[in-house]
Parts: structure tokens; sequence; C-alpha cells
């Protein structure tokens, strides 16, 4: 054990000193993460987003060739998916709602669900050294520091699948705690709708709305537009109710819903910590774990508005609503 200890000690301080020889250059490396294609077929990981030191959310994912199966468990609750050639099925346990949709015999590509977080194309421009080769929940890795002008990034890479095993960013960290690459998938991609949930079949095409076809669903004028972000899709949740998402710099930002009743789970289950006055009144929720929600109410609407980038304040949130106009505003 003792030997173990110092030639790891006696690695990490030679890489350091002098870059750590491997057959792949850091950049190489780097590279190598950014092809998902590259990584394994089928797997099972078990994952954590932390933020400012605190854990916000965990991740449980399952993949082979034909299915790929997650559940998300945070403050609001779990949140299960099943993908598979034939369909598609989400399972939101706090709203009871099952959302179900034909993949028309397409091939599952979710790959990793942290892969989209990660945006590795700006790491390029980093400089990136090799600093140890340090085991990683006892695998073969690779970790690496990109540093820039005002900006530090460290990597844990799998040295046999190239999966990013930790990713560290200002105050985001993300790792896998436990990585099996022949999982045993008994039973896995099972799963039953309880009895009592809504059940949506979804059609993606019928019910991805324009922001015109959205308007057409409420009586009153609805802001939903905006100069300053990204309108990506509206979906139908139901005959009164909407989901739009936002991006920014071409990612997930925001998500918002609008709908002619108030969402109960909200207001009745969060601590209100603050009241704003802007076109109206804005109700600042905060939901378990440092996650916050802002509802608002105009003309018989409900809006609420989540963060969907961990980096996003009640501020940025502000932000959003000040930015959105209707239709008639153009």
């Amino acid at each position: 054990m003792k030997k173990t200890l110092m030639s790891s000690l006696l690695l990490g301080s030679v890489c350091m000193l002098f870059g750590c020889q491997t057959q792949f250059s850091p950049q190489e490396i780097v590279a190598n993460a950014a092809e998902t294609h590259q990584q394994p077929d089928q797997f099972y990981i078990e994952s954590k987003i932390i933020y400012e030191g605190e854990e916000a959310i965990n991740l449980f994912e399952w993949r082979n060739q034909d299915y790929y199966r997650i559940n998300i468990v945070e403050s609001l609750g779990q949140t299960v998916t099943i993908e598979n050639p034939e369909q598609s099925l989400t399972y939101l346990e706090d709203e009871n709602i099952a959302l179900i949709s034909n993949n028309h015999g397409e091939i599952v590509d979710e790959v990793h669900y942290l892969n989209d977080f990660y945006q590795l194309d700006d790491l390029y421009d980093l400089d990136v050294q090799l600093v140890d080769e340090e085991k990683w929940i006892g695998r073969d890795a690779y970790h690496l520091l990109l540093e820039g002008a005002d900006e530090q990034v460290k990597l844990v890479v799998d040295q046999s699948t190239w999966m990013i095993l930790m990713w560290e960013r200002g105050p985001l960290r993300t790792e896998i705690i436990n990585f099996e690459t022949n999982p045993d998938f008994d039973g896995v991609f099972d799963f039953e709708v309880p009895t009592s949930a809504e059940v949506l079949h979804l059609d993606h095409e019928q019910n991805v709305l324009t922001p015109e076809e959205a308007q057409q669903l409420f009586a009153s004028d609805v802001r939903l537009l905006t100069d300053d972000y990204e309108l990506w899709e509206i979906y139908v949740l139901s005959e009164e109710e909407v989901m739009l998402e936002y991006f920014k710099d071409q990612s997930p930002y925001v998500v918002m819903t609008i709908g002619e009743t108030q969402n109960d789970t909200v207001v009745e289950n969060n601590e209100l910590i603050d009241q704003l006055e802007l076109f109206t009144m804005v109700d600042v929720y905060e939901l378990p774990g440092e996650t916050f929600v802002l509802t608002f109410e105009e003309e018989g609407n409900y809006y609420e508005v989540f963060a969907e980038d961990a980096n996003v304040t009640v501020d940025d949130l502000i932000a959003f609503i000040e930015s959105l106009y209707s239709l008639n505003e153009e």
C-alpha cells in the first residue's frame, strides 16, 4: 500500500513538472472525449451534479444498443425517461404526468446525459496539460488541467472509453461515481406508468408549435418572444398549457410554461422569498436545493420560469422575464 501511494505521488509530481508521457497528447485526449461516437454503446453510470459545493442533481443511466434509460433525481422529485426504437416514455413523478411519443424505429441516439452539459468545443482555445494518470473510481484515467486568461477547467477522462469521469468549471462540478461497462440489464427497461398518472401521447411534429399556433391557444396575448434569447421549441402540454424552451449561446438556458391555471405545487410547497414589481408582480420561490422558480400572472395567464443552466441566477431570470413580449408587440 505504501509503495503504491509513493508511486502515485511521484507520478503526479513528474506530470506536473514535465508533463505525462502517453501515446496521446493532451489535445488528442480532449478531442477523443468530445467524440461521443467513440464511447461505449452499453453501460450503467451513476453520477452527480454539484453546484457551489452542494449536491444538486443525481443521475442514473443505463444504455445498450437498443434501449436507454435515465433517472434524474433532484429537489422537485424524480424524472424517468426510457427510449427505444419504438417509443419514448418520460414520467414526471412530481407532476404525475407521463409523456409518450413514437420514435418511428429510429435508433436511440442518447450516449450520456452529461455530454450535452460539457460544451467541449470552446475548450480548444485553452492551454491544456496532462497533470496525472491516477485512477478514478478504480479506472485508469487522464487528469487534465485547461487554463485561459480568466478560466480554469479540470477534466478526468477514462483511458479505455474516453468517457468524462469528472468535470469542474467555475462553481459547477460533475462527477461519475459508478461506471459499469457490462451491467445487468434485467428489468431495467421495464416501467409501468402509475394508473393515477395523466398520460399524454405526443407526436413530436404535431405537438411542436409555432409562436402563432401557441398564441391561438389563449384568449389574450401571451409573452413568448424575446430578442435576447433563442426560442428553441414550443411544446403542447395540454389544451390550456404550453412549455417553451429558450437557449442562450447555443445552450439550454430557461424553460417557461404558460397556462390558464396556477401550478399549486410551486405555490404551496415552496418558500416565497421575494415579490418584484415589473410589468406585473413577479413572485420568486426558492425550491429545495437552492434553486428558484419565478412566477407571474397577466391577463388570466400564469407563467412559470425555471433555469435549465445551473449558473442562471434570480437576476438572470428577472432579465429574461423583462425581455419578453407578445406577437402583437413585434
